[in-house]
Protein backbone atom coordinates (compact mmCIF):
# COMPACT_ATOMS: atom_id res chain seq x y z
CA UNK A 1 0.00 0.00 0.00
CA UNK A 2 1.25 3.45 -0.96
CA UNK A 3 2.72 5.60 1.80
CA UNK A 4 0.77 8.84 2.55
CA UNK A 5 2.55 11.77 3.82
CA UNK A 6 1.95 12.21 7.31
CA UNK A 7 -0.14 15.12 8.65
CA UNK A 8 2.81 17.28 9.94
CA UNK A 9 3.77 17.30 6.16
CA UNK A 10 0.29 18.17 5.16
CA UNK A 11 -0.10 20.78 7.91
CA UNK A 12 3.86 22.37 6.52
CA UNK A 13 2.23 22.53 3.24
CA UNK A 14 -0.90 24.09 3.94
CA UNK A 15 0.53 26.59 6.15
CA UNK A 16 3.32 27.95 3.26
CA UNK A 17 0.00 27.84 0.81
CA UNK A 18 -1.37 30.72 3.19
CA UNK A 19 1.48 32.51 3.60
CA UNK A 20 2.26 33.02 0.09
CA UNK A 21 -1.42 33.94 0.05
CA UNK A 22 -1.47 36.08 2.61
CA UNK A 23 2.12 38.21 1.36
CA UNK A 24 0.48 38.42 -2.12
CA UNK A 25 3.14 36.62 -3.49
CA UNK A 26 2.59 35.78 -7.05
CA UNK A 27 3.99 33.66 -9.85
CA UNK A 28 5.65 36.19 -12.26
CA UNK A 29 3.57 36.64 -15.54
CA UNK A 30 5.71 37.90 -18.67
CA UNK A 31 4.42 42.02 -19.09
CA UNK A 32 4.02 43.73 -22.57
CA UNK A 33 6.41 45.33 -23.98
CA UNK A 34 5.03 48.80 -24.01
CA UNK A 35 3.42 47.95 -20.53
CA UNK A 36 3.84 50.63 -18.24
CA UNK A 37 6.21 50.56 -15.29
CA UNK A 38 4.51 48.93 -12.13
CA UNK A 39 4.78 49.75 -8.84
CA UNK A 40 5.14 47.65 -5.46
CA UNK A 41 0.92 47.84 -5.47
CA UNK A 42 0.98 46.72 -9.17
CA UNK A 43 -0.35 49.82 -10.35
CA UNK A 44 0.70 51.48 -13.65
CA UNK A 45 2.93 54.32 -12.41
CA UNK A 46 2.14 57.97 -13.93
CA UNK A 47 5.02 59.50 -15.63
CA UNK A 48 4.63 62.71 -17.28
CA UNK A 49 5.40 61.02 -20.57
CA UNK A 50 2.86 58.89 -20.29
CA UNK A 51 0.45 61.09 -19.00
CA UNK A 52 0.40 63.07 -22.47
CA UNK A 53 0.76 59.67 -24.62
CA UNK A 54 -2.50 60.09 -26.06
CA UNK A 55 -3.12 63.95 -25.61
CA UNK A 56 -4.06 65.82 -29.07
CA UNK A 57 -0.64 66.39 -31.03
CA UNK A 58 -0.30 70.43 -30.39
CA UNK A 59 -0.77 69.95 -26.67
CA UNK A 60 1.37 66.81 -26.61
CA UNK A 61 3.92 68.93 -28.34
CA UNK A 62 3.88 71.92 -25.77
CA UNK A 63 3.86 69.85 -22.99
CA UNK A 64 7.18 68.41 -24.15
CA UNK A 65 8.78 71.78 -24.82
CA UNK A 66 7.97 73.01 -21.14
CA UNK A 67 9.46 69.58 -19.81
CA UNK A 68 12.57 69.87 -22.33
CA UNK A 69 12.75 73.62 -20.97
CA UNK A 70 11.87 73.06 -17.35
CA UNK A 71 12.30 70.07 -16.23
CA UNK A 72 9.18 67.44 -14.98
CA UNK A 73 6.01 69.25 -13.96
CA UNK A 74 5.13 70.06 -10.62
CA UNK A 75 2.07 68.26 -10.51
CA UNK A 76 0.43 66.54 -13.56
CA UNK A 77 -2.24 64.00 -14.41
CA UNK A 78 -3.45 63.17 -17.54
CA UNK A 79 -5.74 66.10 -18.25
CA UNK A 80 -3.02 69.08 -17.34
CA UNK A 81 0.48 69.42 -16.22
CA UNK A 82 1.49 72.55 -13.70
CA UNK A 83 4.99 74.24 -13.19
CA UNK A 84 5.31 76.78 -10.22
CA UNK A 85 7.82 79.50 -10.28
CA UNK A 86 9.79 78.22 -12.96
CA UNK A 87 10.96 81.20 -13.82
CA UNK A 88 10.67 83.44 -15.31
CA UNK A 89 6.76 82.61 -14.44
CA UNK A 90 4.84 82.29 -11.81
CA UNK A 91 3.21 79.35 -13.10
CA UNK A 92 3.01 77.84 -16.36
CA UNK A 93 -0.29 75.16 -16.89
CA UNK A 94 -0.32 73.00 -19.97
CA UNK A 95 -3.88 71.96 -20.37
CA UNK A 96 -4.73 68.42 -22.64
CA UNK A 97 -8.45 69.91 -23.50
CA UNK A 98 -7.92 73.59 -23.92
CA UNK A 99 -9.09 75.62 -26.67
CA UNK A 100 -7.33 75.92 -29.68
CA UNK A 101 -4.53 77.85 -29.51
CA UNK A 102 -4.31 78.17 -25.89
CA UNK A 103 -2.61 75.04 -24.45
CA UNK A 104 -0.02 76.95 -22.15
CA UNK A 105 -1.16 79.13 -19.81
CA UNK A 106 1.69 81.08 -18.51
CA UNK A 107 1.39 83.87 -16.00
CA UNK A 108 3.57 86.65 -13.75
CA UNK A 109 2.76 88.66 -10.98
CA UNK A 110 1.53 91.89 -12.50
CA UNK A 111 -1.51 94.49 -10.99
CA UNK A 112 -3.43 95.96 -13.63
CA UNK A 113 -5.73 98.61 -13.16
CA UNK A 114 -9.18 98.06 -14.35
CA UNK A 115 -8.97 101.27 -16.65
CA UNK A 116 -5.78 99.80 -18.60
CA UNK A 117 -7.13 95.79 -18.05
CA UNK A 118 -9.08 95.87 -20.60
CA UNK A 119 -6.58 97.76 -23.11
CA UNK A 120 -4.55 94.62 -22.29
CA UNK A 121 -7.30 92.15 -23.38
CA UNK A 122 -7.65 93.61 -26.84
CA UNK A 123 -4.37 93.13 -27.51
CA UNK A 124 -4.11 90.28 -29.70
CA UNK A 125 -3.15 86.38 -27.97
CA UNK A 126 -5.42 85.63 -24.92
CA UNK A 127 -4.56 87.64 -21.61
CA UNK A 128 -6.31 87.22 -18.57
CA UNK A 129 -6.03 89.03 -15.22
CA UNK A 130 -6.74 87.16 -11.66
CA UNK A 131 -7.14 90.35 -8.78
CA UNK A 132 -7.47 88.00 -6.39
CA UNK A 133 -3.70 87.36 -6.77
CA UNK A 134 -2.35 90.31 -9.06
CA UNK A 135 -1.53 87.77 -12.03
CA UNK A 136 -1.18 88.74 -15.61
CA UNK A 137 -1.32 85.53 -17.98
CA UNK A 138 -1.47 84.55 -21.70
CA UNK A 139 -2.40 81.37 -23.54
CA UNK A 140 -1.23 80.10 -26.78
CA UNK A 141 0.55 76.89 -27.89
CA UNK A 142 3.64 78.25 -28.00
CA UNK A 143 5.93 79.90 -25.07
CA UNK A 144 7.34 82.99 -27.28
CA UNK A 145 3.67 84.28 -28.06
CA UNK A 146 2.85 84.45 -24.53
CA UNK A 147 6.27 86.54 -23.62
CA UNK A 148 4.98 88.85 -27.11
CA UNK A 149 1.50 89.43 -25.38
CA UNK A 150 3.33 90.23 -22.16
CA UNK A 151 5.60 92.30 -22.91
CA UNK A 152 3.12 94.28 -25.38
CA UNK A 153 0.73 94.45 -22.29
CA UNK A 154 3.62 96.03 -20.21
CA UNK A 155 4.38 98.54 -23.15
CA UNK A 156 0.80 99.51 -23.19
CA UNK A 157 0.02 99.46 -18.88
CA UNK A 158 3.06 102.03 -18.87
CA UNK A 159 2.85 104.31 -21.72
CA UNK A 160 5.32 103.04 -23.77
CA UNK A 161 3.37 102.12 -26.93
CA UNK A 162 -0.37 103.21 -27.65
CA UNK A 163 -2.72 100.03 -28.27
CA UNK A 164 -3.27 100.60 -32.29
CA UNK A 165 0.89 100.07 -32.23
CA UNK A 166 0.62 97.35 -29.50
CA UNK A 167 -1.99 95.15 -31.42
CA UNK A 168 0.17 95.84 -35.11
CA UNK A 169 3.34 94.86 -33.71
CA UNK A 170 1.66 91.73 -32.38
CA UNK A 171 0.29 90.84 -35.29
CA UNK A 172 3.62 91.76 -37.46
CA UNK A 173 5.87 89.66 -34.74
CA UNK A 174 3.30 86.51 -34.65
CA UNK A 175 3.78 86.00 -38.54
CA UNK A 176 7.33 86.46 -38.31
CA UNK A 177 7.31 83.96 -35.46
CA UNK A 178 5.44 81.71 -37.71
CA UNK A 179 7.88 81.81 -40.07
CA UNK A 180 10.20 81.11 -37.70
CA UNK A 181 12.01 84.30 -37.10
CA UNK A 182 12.33 85.41 -33.75
CA UNK A 183 12.68 88.38 -31.94
CA UNK A 184 13.48 89.85 -28.80
CA UNK A 185 9.53 90.38 -27.71
CA UNK A 186 8.99 86.51 -27.98
CA UNK A 187 12.47 85.27 -26.33
CA UNK A 188 11.93 86.48 -22.88
CA UNK A 189 10.02 89.03 -20.78
CA UNK A 190 11.36 92.69 -21.65
CA UNK A 191 10.00 93.94 -18.06
CA UNK A 192 10.06 92.38 -14.26
CA UNK A 193 7.08 91.20 -12.88
CA UNK A 194 5.63 93.55 -10.05
CA UNK A 195 5.37 93.41 -6.38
Amino acid sequence: MPRLPGRAVLAAGAASVLLVAALGVRALEPSAPDAPPRNENDAAVLTPEIAIRNWPQRPRLAARAMIEKYGAPDVFDQESMTWAGNRPWDETVVRRAAPAGESIQQSVHYPVTLAKLAQVRSLGGRIEYDPSNGELSSSSDVEGLNFLALNLADEVVSGKRSLPRARALYRRTRELTESGKSSPYTTGLLFSPRE
